[in-house]
């Protein structure tokens, strides 16, 4: 009797050894449209630690997305969940969202030298002013150049989260503005802050957008708002970026 006891003990060590494996874990149908989105805001900015990842930093990440897992564009992601392909095993994107220069004068370069595909989030508002601190309408028009950038959307004004009504205008004077300057209106839609309730998520997935947020997680096919992994130099070291890679 204590042999058999201690044969089943043995073999309920031996399944849960293999449950905890990648291998196991990797066989789950949910995992073959996993997606670990990042969300980046400046580039070389060291006045803004909370929003910024240093240029060390961020070249650090490229490398380490490039040799550690499948830098892919959010909308080849979108597609394959679309016609139920798998994704690549470790599939990752980059994002930027509140549309900061330094996306175009400091991330943009090291982008194109590794080749990773990004999505860059515009508040057309920003776009507007001009401000030397803002991408505008001219630098946006430069970036759709590249193969590698996709343009997304903001609400107008990149504020908080008010009531619905102020957000259903802010999110028209963007798609109207959009049409204006680029001829088209983005279908990738982040909400600022990451800020949204049930009424913003029903307005944005009427007018046909896929929505992100700001919540840490792995995206795939049944998030209503995709979550992604915010990053900043606080937040930003090898080892929070590998458990991302690694996250199911």
């Amino acid at each position: 009797m204590r042999y058999i006891y201690l044969m089943k003990i043995i073999m309920v060590l031996i399944l849960l050894g293999l449950m905890a494996s990648p291998t196991f874990a990797q066989s789950l149908p949910e995992d073959k449209s996993a997606a670990r989105i990042l969300a980046y805001f400046r580039v070389g900015q060291e006045t803004s630690p909370a929003a910024n990842v240093t240029l060390e930093q961020f070249e650090t990440h490229l490398k380490t997305l490039k040799s550690k897992s499948a830098p892919t564009a959010l909308l080849d992601i979108i597609r394959a969940w679309e016609g139920n392909s798998a994704l690549p095993d470790k599939a990752t994107v980059i994002t930027f969202d509140s549309g900061h220069r330094s996306i175009l004068t400091k991330a943009f370069p090291l982008l194109k030298k590794y080749g990773i595909p990004f999505t860059v989030f515009i508040a057309s508002d920003l776009a507007n002013i001009g401000a030397p601190q803002y991408l505008d309408w001219d630098d946006i028009k430069t970036l759709r150049k590249s193969e590698l950038v996709t343009i997304g959307m903001h609400t107008a004004s990149y504020h908080s989260l008010q009531d619905i009504g102020t957000f259903e205008k802010e999110l028209n004077t963007a798609r109207a503005r959009f049409r204006e300057e680029l001829g088209i209106v983005p279908t990738l839609f982040s909400f600022p802050m990451g800020e949204y309730n049930s009424a913003a998520v029903d307005l944005v997935n009427e007018q046909g957008f896929i929505a992100l947020g700001q919540h840490s997680g792995v995206a795939y096919t049944q998030n209503t708002v995709l979550p992604r992994f915010t990053m900043n130099e606080y937040y930003s070291n090898e080892t929070r970026l590998n458990m991302i890679i690694n996250a199911l």
